[in-house]
């Protein structure tokens, strides 16, 4: 089973980027068919993808591991979610 481990500074509130990172986890769970659910900052997935999404103070732990055939296109999943953690939730400070 492959794994993908990332983490992702941030520079809002964790209420904000909470607020964020749920649409971005209920929209690529609609569209590849994950399960989800929060408890506290912490999201729990499961389906073709299990782990978990960590909002810390100051980054995001991701967490996650791929079934076989998830783990055929590894580098094409870990790719996709650094760009759209890069799009929604900025490294630097916005101004």
């Amino acid at each position: 089973m492959s794994r993908i481990t990332l983490r992702h500074p941030h520079h809002g509130d964790a209420v904000d980027v909470k607020q964020k990172i749920k649409l971005l986890i209920d929209q690529t769970a609609r569209k590849y068919g994950i399960r989800h659910r929060w408890s506290g900052n912490v999201c729990n997935l499961s389906g073709p993808v299990k782990g978990q999404i960590e909002i810390k103070n100051d980054h995001l732990d991701v967490k996650l591991k791929l079934g076989f055939a998830a783990s055929l296109f590894k580098s094409k999943i870990e790719n996709e979610i650094r760009q759209e953690l890069d799009r929604h939730i900025p490294m630097e400070p916005t101004t």
